[in-house]
């Protein structure tokens, strides 16, 4: 168990909790991204090694080739988030697979069975260009689908560090909460780490808030610093990859 951080704990539960291990990890106070964190866990367990590494992905299904899915170029949209607070509007997403769609390529739309329903819009405005895969895949299956993909265009989650780990294009919108913690993406000189993900972001004050945000919102709605990117900031980014393609 690493001390001294209350990242999702407060004072009183982290001191009650420190009681159930055997043995606490000191670790720093000041900001660190995730990996930098497991690995000055990891060095307090006695290992030693200076370098942070991204986990490889070895081939692990026939799922884009079964599905004839690199018969044409096509760019992943992974519109959820572990919370509703974290996802960007679906309506911002619909307006950039539309002009994904403009630019010449596919759309495969990725979410859990439960988010078929309210992922709905997004792949009926995409009509025949949406390539609909809510719920349809494992976690071996979605591996494969990201590595094909030309762009990732995600919320903070899952889908973009896989695809972060599989060295692809990724643009990824994100919100203060945990800002610099998962995203962006940042390691010491010595590390060895391939492309980063292009973070969009609206800096505030209270970035860093761990969630417990001070603006009102309604139930399901975005936080204030995700609501407020724009749909140009994302698009110029996605549409600068796809350039490069």
């Amino acid at each position: 168990m690493a001390d001294n951080t209350l990242n999702n704990i407060n004072s009183f539960f982290k001191l009650w909790s420190n009681r159930w291990y055997t043995r606490l990890i000191p670790a720093q106070i000041d900001k660190l991204m995730e990996l930098e964190r497991n690995a000055e866990f990891m060095r307090g367990l006695g290992f030693a090694f200076s370098t942070i590494k991204m986990p490889v992905f070895p081939k692990l299904s026939n799922f884009v080739s079964d599905n004839t899915l690199e018969e044409k170029p096509y760019v992943v949209i992974a519109p959820t988030a572990s919370w509703r607070g974290r996802e960007w509007p679906l309506s911002n997403f619909i307006e950039v697979g539309k002009r994904i769609v403009n630019y010449g390529y596919k759309v495969v739309v990725i979410g859990e069975i439960n988010d078929e329903e309210r992922l709905a819009d997004l792949v009926d405005n995409l009509n025949i260009n949406a390539i609909n895969l809510i719920g349809k895949t494992t976690l071996p299956d979605l591996v494969e689908i990201l590595r094909k993909a030309s762009v990732v265009v995600a919320n903070e989650s899952a889908p973009l560090h896989i695809a972060a780990s599989l060295d692809k294009n990724i643009v990824s919108i994100v919100g203060g909460g945990h800002f610099g913690r998962f995203v962006p993406y940042q390691f010491s000189a010595t590390s060895k780490i391939n492309k980063l993900p292009l973070v969009i972001f609206e800096k505030m004050d209270c970035f860093g808030c761990n969630w417990k945000c001070i603006y009102e919102r309604k139930s399901k709605e975005p936080v204030k610093c995700i609501k407020d990117i724009s749909i140009d900031k994302v698009w110029n980014q996605v549409s600068g990859l796809l350039a490069k393609n």
